[in-house]
């Protein structure tokens, strides 16, 4: 029941956060959706060989839905460093610590309730949204040509990579390195982590970069908050 209580307690602190994630994005999407119709450009290439010419012509589909995917990125981002910052960095400047460690309750189910508060707020802000928003694509008459399911799938990948940041910003904000020094390695090694996941890996790719990046940020949170002494 406890835990209960934290996580309700800490997915109510995170609230606010989550509709401006939901505001933001849907703000994009209408604004995207009702700036004009689906356009084409045409492209006409020549090729010139030893033998002969060829020329190569092709029609692209520009949609003005195509900037909702960079901008849904960033705000993951915003997310994951959002939550991470309220939930490890502020309750030090606050000095709330020890009114949260000293309850009669285990500090592992303090942090899964944190970890598991964080997660749903990223379901309702980013992951559901972007679900809604998929499947509106995908309704007849609205593109020449639907989105493939992998649209859907990025969009959760990226989540994932928000849970990542998260963490990293949590980790950072409970080591006890200098500011400019080791504090910030972990939140550093997350974004490393995420470039990397970027650079020519697909998306099977990206995705084992950002689980192997929980993996090794996942059990340094869990060991720091579990042996810190705050």
């Amino acid at each position: 029941m406890k835990f209960l209580a934290i996580y309700k307690k800490e997915l109510r602190e995170a609230l606010p956060w989550v509709l401006a994630a939901i505001a933001i994005f849907g703000f994009i999407v209408t604004m995207a959706l009702l700036s004009g119709q689906i356009s084409w450009q045409y492209s006409d290439n020549w090729h010139k060989t030893a033998e002969s010419p060829i020329r190569i012509s092709r029609f692209i589909i520009v949609s003005p839905t195509n900037e909702c995917g960079p901008l849904f990125f960033f705000i993951i981002l915003g997310l994951g460093l959002v939550l991470g910052v309220r939930q490890f960095w502020m309750p030090k400047f606050s000095k709330t610590w020890a009114l949260t460690l000293h309850r009669s309750i285990r500090r592992e189910r303090i942090l899964f309730a944190k970890l598991a508060s964080s997660i749903t707020a990223f379901i309702l802000g980013t992951g559901i949204p972007w679900t809604l928003y998929f499947w509106h694509l995908t309704k007849p008459g609205v593109l020449p040509i639907p989105p493939p399911l992998r649209v859907l799938i990025e969009g959760w990948v990226f989540v994932l990579m928000g849970v990542m940041i998260y963490s990293g910003t949590a980790v950072s904000g409970l080591s006890k390195g200098r500011w400019f020094g080791t504090k910030m390695l972990s939140l550093i090694s997350a974004f490393l982590v995420m470039f990397i996941a970027f650079v020519g890996q697909g998306l099977f790719g990206f995705t084992i970069t950002i689980v192997i990046g929980l993996a090794i940020l996942l059990p340094q949170l869990f060991n720091m908050f579990m042996y810190k002494e705050f």
